[in-house]
């Protein structure tokens, strides 16, 4: 601990220089990570930054990553270190055309009666547990008509009555503005997942990441989630 104290002083004081390496969710990055990058290019020009975006499941170890943000349910990674940065809360969505047709819900348990469009990533895999504020949890195990690992997708597939999607609500935000898509079962709601940022579990050479980590926190309080 007094060891990386003495590194964030020395940091604070000096010019950063090196690489860092970043993994981070295609939809979010493509979306939120631009202001992040374009500060800490500013404010240490000689960082040299190497980011992917990807909607895979990235092992910061074996992938040789200085970092990695992920949308994911809380951590439990024991090989890690890592920092949740937020709670992204999720909705479940479908298009007025797609309800009007098929016809809209009052019970999770009637999601097995319509067309499900499902995230390949889901930490739950195919099973949407869905919670009520009053504590009752309904787990729903579902066969998705569609299924992939991208939540821009499954959105555009929502958007054009294609079946019922649960995404992170930034994904559908401005679906839901124009009314392109609509809540479905509002009283329910999926657990909570976190936008956490993850390091390798060494400290040294954190001084990069750390600092990153702080840029991009001043720009996620204000992220519209």
């Amino acid at each position: 601990d007094l060891e990386a104290a003495d590194e964030t002083a020395r940091v604070a004081q000096t010019a950063l220089r090196g690489s860092l390496r970043l993994s981070c969710p295609l939809s979010f990055g493509t979306r939120f990570l631009a202001p992040t990058i374009a500060d800490m290019s500013d404010l240490h020009p000689e960082i040299e930054l190497r980011v992917t975006l990807t909607d895979r499941f990235i092992d910061i170890i074996k992938d040789d990553y200085d970092m990695a943000l992920r949308i994911s349910s809380a951590p439990t990674d024991k090989s890690s270190i890592w920092r949740k940065i937020r709670p992204v809360p999720r909705v479940l969505v479908a298009s007025p055309d797609y309800l009007s047709a098929a016809g809209s819900l009052e019970r999770p348990e009637e999601l097995s009666q319509h067309r499900c469009l499902g995230y390949s990533n889901l930490a739950e895999g195919e099973t949407w547990q869905l919670g009520r504020a009053d504590g009752v949890m309904k787990p729903m195990r579902l066969t998705p008509a569609f299924q992939c690992n991208n939540g821009d997708l499954i959105s555009d597939l929502a958007c054009r009555a294609q079946g019922i999607a649960l995404l992170p609500r930034f994904i559908v935000a401005d679906a839901l503005n124009t009314r392109q898509l609509v809540e479905v079962l509002p009283d329910w709601s999926a657990p909570e997942i976190w936008l956490t940022a993850y390091y390798p579990p060494y400290q040294k050479l954190r001084a990069v990441p750390d600092r990153f980590t702080s840029v991009f926190e001043s720009h996620a309080a204000k992220l519209p989630l």
